[in-house]
């Protein structure tokens, strides 16, 4: 969990040995379809850097009703260890301010 609130406040360019290492910044992505370009480079991102989950998909959540501007996400992921592959599900939501919170 920690290294996907990692990979997902990170932005491509920032990690100089891999500069497609976290997402796009969102002013970068096309306003029409935004959030279909933000799930696609989640799943992306998660698939080249974090190798202990695969069969990494991700879905855009419906808005809170509290906070409509936040953006919500659930990445579903089965874990790999020690050969055994465990069902996950990671909840995320990014921020107005463009920070990313990530529970399990």
């Amino acid at each position: 969990m920690q290294h996907l609130y990692k990979m997902l406040n990170t932005r491509h360019d920032d990690a100089r040995a891999a500069v497609d290492y976290g997402l796009p910044a969102l002013s970068d992505l096309d306003l029409g379809s935004r959030l279909e370009d933000l799930r696609r480079a989640i799943e992306q991102t998660i698939r080249s850097y974090e190798p202990r989950l695969d069969n990494v998909r991700v879905q855009v959540l419906p808005p809170e009703s509290d906070d409509p501007l936040k953006i919500r996400f659930r990445i579903n992921a089965r874990l790999v260890t020690k050969g055994e592959k465990v069902k996950m599900y990671f909840d995320t939501v990014v921020d107005g301010a463009g920070s990313w919170k990530v529970t399990g």
